[in-house]
């Protein structure tokens, strides 16, 4: 007769695998300021004021990090963006022309003002945007160092503004 074979029985040690969250992804801001819609003036370098001055309209490249490649620019009245792969039916060219060296583009036409404010590449080389909030704050500081100059001669002891005075005049004191 056959033995029966007795058949044990193994416990399986049961591991417990922590509970792990998984971190939720942080929102990335775009490092692109937000585009604000106003009127924008934009003036030639170097105090050029001519009664006319046209810059280039088409033909323009500017390279796009994110695609990889040039695109072609080109500044139509009747097409919502600068961007000739994107524009769609017939393109009406228009010209830009600086007139006694500034040129003011009213809010409604966002295509030029992106195409001069963040395409062109004569941006900073010919012309500019006039940012009043920039030169504001240059101004005021520039009225609290005089500001500060004026306390600082007002506390100055008598003999030292004479030296002073003598060294910048002379001996007209």
């Amino acid at each position: 007769m056959a033995k029966k074979q007795k058949t044990k029985e193994v416990e399986v040690p049961v591991v417990e695998t922590p509970v792990v969250e998984t971190p939720k992804p942080k929102k990335v801001e775009s490092k692109k300021p937000t585009w604000e819609v106003k009127d924008r003036i934009y003036y030639l370098l170097r105090q050029r004021k001519p009664l006319s001055y046209s810059i280039k309209s088409s033909g323009i490249y500017w390279f796009d990090e994110e695609k990889g490649y040039e695109r072609e620019l080109k500044h139509t009245e009747n097409q919502k963006t600068p961007f000739v792969d994107e524009m769609v039916g017939d393109q009406r060219l228009a010209h830009i022309i600086f007139r006694n060296g500034y040129l003011h583009v009213p809010r409604e036409k966002q295509t030029l003002q992106k195409l001069m404010s963040l395409y062109h590449p004569h941006s900073g080389v010919l012309f500019y945007e006039y940012e009043a909030e920039k030169e504001a704050k240059s101004e005021l500081d520039m009225l609290e160092f005089e500001i500060e100059a004026l306390m600082m001669a007002r506390d100055l002891d008598i003999d030292i503004a004479e030296g002073i005075m003598r060294a910048e005049i002379g001996s007209k004191v």
